[in-house]
Order: structure tokens, then sequence, then C-alpha cells
């Protein structure tokens, strides 16, 4: 689910969440754009989503493995 309004490409961090529940169980579930911090990968596992699409956060790092890392240590949270 992407969280950036493809029309205006403004982001909002709820509009995943808003929209999870009614998802397939039996589907793979992808949080995408937007996500830049712990807390934001955080509340994607929060919601149930089963991964996330960062791109922005490491290519602008200033220690993309130490990021990746973080956002890794995150624990899953199953929907359901």
């Amino acid at each position: 689910m992407n969280q950036r309004d493809l029309r205006t490409f403004e982001v909002d961090p709820e509009r995943a969440s808003k929209v999870v529940e009614a998802l397939p169980l039996d589907c793979l579930t992808v949080c995408e754009s937007g996500l830049s911090t712990v807390a934001d990968v955080e509340r994607a596992a929060k919601a149930g989503f089963d991964a996330v699409l960062i791109g922005e956060a490491l290519v602008t790092s200033t220690d993309p493995g130490a990021l990746l890392k973080a956002f890794s240590l995150v624990p899953s949270v199953p929907r359901g």
C-alpha cells in the first residue's frame, strides 16, 4: 500500500494503516513511501504489514548500513 498520493505526491503516514485490514490475510502486504525512521517502520509493523519499501532513507543516510540494521530489528506483528 502506497502512502503517497500519486496525484499530489503528498505522503500520509496513516494512509496504509487505514486500509491494511481490508486486505486478504493470505496476501503479502507491503507498506511503501514515506518510511524514513525506525518509528515509521514500527508503525507499519504494528499495522500488520509484512514488509516495507525503503529507498530514499537509505540513499540519503550518512550510515545506510546502521539504518538498515535498525530497520531489520523491528519485530513483525501478524494481522488477524
